[in-house]
């Protein structure tokens, strides 16, 4: 009887999640309307990418990491910032106060995405079959982003290796702006030195 309601427990657990996970929807990347109700794009992304910010803008901190969300996208480029995560059991038991499981996280990465509305999108990630495997992949890893035909559109880097090349035609406060988001506090604060002198 105990093994039935432990199994009853988890089934009910199982629906309430997935109900919860359907009832979130796609999550919006912009503030306010589109422009001309232009159909935005969608990017699928598993439970095992935890997106941080779409065009600077910060995503929602999501009560389980492990939640697979679709974020729509408006057309054009889009600069998406993620980690990749995966769990893997320890080999051994553990104290009350140690978690059971290794969590192997990515480095921040960042891929720029050229949206084109109505087009779905999805990752393409490499899989580990270890915990040691995974580790090697987290050290190197790469990311890509399929069209709805297959096809890879771009590929995604470390944060720390991706140049600030402002677009041709953004001006300078946009520049500036782009430049801003991506210093570290150390960076801002000697900046904000420099400017007041």
């Amino acid at each position: 009887m105990k093994r039935f309601n432990r199994v009853l427990l988890v089934m009910v657990w199982a629906v309430g999640l997935s109900a919860c996970a359907a009832a979130l929807g796609p999550v919006k990347t912009w503030e306010g309307k589109t422009a001309g109700g232009v159909e935005p794009a969608m990017l699928a992304a598993p439970g095992s990418i935890n997106v941080k910010r779409v065009n600077d803008k910060a995503m929602g901190n999501f009560l389980m990491k492990d939640l697979a969300l679709d974020y729509q996208l408006l057309p054009g480029p889009n600069r998406i910032e993620f980690v990749h995560h995966t769990l893997w059991a320890k080999g051994q038991i553990t104290r009350n106060d140690e978690s059971p499981v290794h969590v192997v996280e990515t480095p921040l990465l960042v891929v720029t995405l050229d949206a084109v509305a109505g087009e779905t999108y999805t990752f393409q990630l490499p899989r580990a079959s270890n915990h040691r495997e995974a580790q090697v992949l987290a050290a190197n890893f790469s990311a890509q982003i399929l069209d709805s035909a297959g096809r890879v559109v771009a590929e995604a880097m470390p944060a720390d290796q991706v140049a600030v090349t402002p677009a041709a035609d953004t001006n300078t406060l946009g520049a500036l702006k782009q430049l801003w988001q991506q210093a570290t506090e150390e960076e801002r604060r000697a900046f904000l030195r420099w400017t007041f002198e």
